[in-house]
């Protein structure tokens, strides 16, 4: 391979969307010795048993077996030396073989919870119309060749999200128009676990950690639900019993899963990940016919409103194909807009990078068109921010220090754009939806990779399977050509449907009031790690 041309110094910068794991590790090293008097390492001496390849540590008076240096998720989490933890311990702690073993142990009831996401690109591959087609052949699959007991989809966890995102946005706004803060403070979506490891290991002293949305991923409100106390007495089982696997799009899932905050009394809300395409290569391997089992209806198991229903046949949440969480905002501040002054409103798209990096301005129009001295008034400002060079544009645009930079820039700009600076560095974004892949979730990491026959086409783009994808994730054919302002306004059957579900769902579970229970199973918390320098990492 080529020598890297760029400096050290210029290494620090990510210069592209990949952030590859640290090829030194500074966990092993910084590990706490087991054993012994702490005050006697020095008077200690490493030898090697020849015959077993064994390192002892040798003290005056006694000798031990050293401990083979082992590296889990958890370290990596707590851990400031990388971004994201290396994929040869994603891989051994959170894979197939691991859920293989744990399905066998007794006294075991194995649930698999299934993305939206991972449908569409299963979908996609391999050539079903719909997510229900896809959904049928995960059910048949998990059920009859992996014994599973229960087989759900995600996306009545993502619409509880969305649910609670508008509550939090709305006591968020509360919160600033009852302060003194003349600008108002920026959500950041939350949903990305890509993007909450690397805020928390680099971004802990500058304030954007508290910018981010507290309500848990709808990966983590699955979790909580399949191990309640509620669910298990349904089903006549202890949770300690159930073993949970969710199918996600992403590798950073599985780092999601691990952490700390998921556990309770050490039982683990999401016991294990598998990737889209980690669970597409197990059904070839066993030679499992998908395109037959997607013809087969399997009934679902849970159907009462008490428990989890499978809602993989209501249509996604509109806007974006990463989860709607900008749009799910958006409508809910036009919801809040008079229905009469509805006929002003207007959506300003300014899309600066393509669709990876798109703002979004919500203006109501003066009641007087011909009044050449008004000017629209913003009600909503927002943005999507898709890969990791976006992502460190967006905390430039929020760093303490930007305000004041973007406002004297506004001040000397002739340009048409100036008022529009000038509007971002006075108002800022109210909420942004954050994702460390380009194009979102739809173009994961763990992902099915598009069919050899159409990769080896010259004019045949990455981009082009994406869309592929996304066409399977909204079941549209063209899926991005579609009124956005429109889509704002309208309310469907299924939307008036799935709200009214929801409130009584929360009432049956005793959600429906705020309190301990609600906090635990819709909200979470970040820590910022702190950097642990460490001289033996130092490379000269």
């Amino acid at each position: 391979m080529p020598s890297n041309p760029f400096s050290s110094s210029l290494n620090l910068i990510d210069l592209n969307d990949y952030l590859g794991p640290s090829q030194t590790c500074i966990k092993p090293i910084s590990s706490a010795s087991v054993g012994g008097n702490p005050q006697d390492t020095s008077k200690s001496q490493i030898e090697l048993d020849r015959l077993t390849g064994d390192y002892y540590e040798i003290h005056p008076s006694s000798s031990s077996k050293l401990k083979e240096a082992e590296i889990t998720l958890n370290d990596c989490l707590a851990c400031s030396g990388c971004i994201t933890s290396a994929e040869s311990v994603l891989v051994s702690l959170q894979s197939v073989d691991e859920v293989l073993k744990a399905i066998k142990k007794p006294n075991r009831y194995p649930i698999v919870s299934i993305s939206s996401h991972s449908l569409a690109s299963f979908a996609a591959y391999n050539n079903l119309s719909t997510l229900s087609q896809a959904f049928r052949a995960f059910q048949n699959y998990f059920t009859h060749k992996l014994h599973f007991k229960l087989v759900l989809d995600l996306s009545f966890s993502q619409r509880l999200h969305l649910w609670e995102s508008r509550n939090e946005f709305k006591q968020h706004q509360n919160s600033h128009n009852n302060s003194h803060l003349s600008k108002r403070s920026t959500l950041l979506a939350s949903s990305c676990p890509g993007w909450v490891c690397y805020a928390e290991k680099t971004q802990g002293k500058n304030g954007i950690l508290e910018m981010i949305s507290q309500v848990r991923s709808a990966q983590q409100i699955q979790g909580a639900l399949v191990k309640s106390h509620k669910l298990a007495s349904t089903l006549g089982i202890c949770p300690t019993e159930i073993y949970h696997v969710c199918v996600m799009s992403c590798y950073d899932k599985k780092l999601e899963a691990s952490r700390p905050d998921f556990q309770t009394n050490h039982l683990k809300e999401v016991d294990c990940v598998l990737t889209t395409r980690e669970v597409q290569d197990l059904m070839v391997q066993d030679g499992f016919d998908i395109l037959q089992a997607a013809q087969v209806l399997e009934p679902s198991t849970v159907s009462s409103p008490a428990d989890l229903p499978i809602w993989v046949d209501h249509p996604e949440p509109k806007g974006s194909s990463t989860g709607g969480y900008l749009f799910n905002i958006l409508r809910s501040v036009v919801s809040d807009v008079p229905q009469n002054d509805r006929n002003r409103l207007k959506l300003v798209i300014d899309r600066k990078r393509g669709s990876d990096h798109t703002e979004y301005r919500l203006q109501l129009d003066p009641q007087n068109p011909c009044d050449s001295s008004s000017s629209p008034s913003t009600l909503f400002q927002g943005a999507h921010f898709y890969g990791f060079k976006n992502l460190q544009n967006l905390i430039r645009k929020l760093g303490p220090t930007n305000a004041h930079t973007q406002a004297n820039r506004a001040r000397r700009s002739k340009r048409p754009t100036a008022t529009d600076s000038k509007d971002l560095s006075e108002r800022g974004y109210d909420y942004v939806e954050v994702m460390a892949c380009p194009s979102g979730c739809v173009n994961g990491g763990g992902q099915i990779s598009a069919p050899k026959s159409m990769t080896l086409e010259s004019s045949y783009s990455a981009k082009e399977w994406v869309g592929e994808v996304e066409k399977k994730y909204f079941g549209l054919a063209q899926a991005a050509e579609k009124d956005q302002l429109g889509m704002c306004l309208e309310i469907d059957r299924f939307e008036e449907e799935e709200v009214s579900f929801i409130q009584e769902w929360l009432k049956r579970w005793g959600l429906d009031k705020d309190g301990e229970m609600k906090r635990k199973l819709f909200q979470t918390s970040y820590q910022a790690v702190e950097a642990e320098p460490n001289g033996f990492t130092v490379q000269w």
